[in-house]
């Protein structure tokens, strides 16, 4: 899904036709959403937010590091690796945080490949928007509860 479309998609399911909120607020809400899906990714372990790498000692992780993806024979401080090994280099699985969404680019994506999950972000999204003009969202957020228990139970091996 398209960053602009996911706005539009927000705009609309808030009923937002004057654009109270402007492109930056609509990003936040976004940029939250998509942060507490990973977030409950990462905690379920799932292979979804993982990538893996070959690193050498004093090598620095990337920005999007979260943390390793199970046990490795290294020590991490910031984003700088220590190997606890004479071993040259280790190719290491590490759980990531997307980066953000700017609307700078007009065929930006949302970072999920799979779309039930930036549906989700949307989703949410609006809920934070709808919750900054105080309407009832309980509703919705049984909802959003909901469907994150099913991510964290139904997502974990993908």
């Amino acid at each position: 899904m398209k960053t602009r479309e996911a706005v539009n998609r927000m705009r609309s399911a808030t009923h937002d036709i004057n654009e109270e909120y402007n492109d930056v607020e609509c990003v936040w809400f976004l940029n939250t959403a998509i942060h507490t899906i990973s977030a409950q990714l990462i905690a379920a372990n799932s292979p979804f937010m993982a990538r893996e790498d070959v690193f050498r000692d004093g090598d620095t992780f990337p920005n999007d590091y979260y943390r390793t993806a199970g046990g490795y024979p290294v020590k991490v401080t910031g984003h700088k690796l220590k190997f606890l090994t004479d071993a040259e280099e280790l190719t290491i699985r590490y759980f990531y945080q997307p980066e953000e969404i700017t609307l700078m680019d007009e065929s930006e994506d949302l970072p999920f490949g799979n779309e039930a999950l930036n549906e989700l972000a949307v989703r949410i999204a609006v809920i934070l928007a709808s919750n900054e003009n105080e309407f009832d969202v309980s509703q919705d957020t049984n909802i959003q509860q909901t469907i994150q228990q099913a991510i964290a139970s139904g997502l974990v091996g993908l």
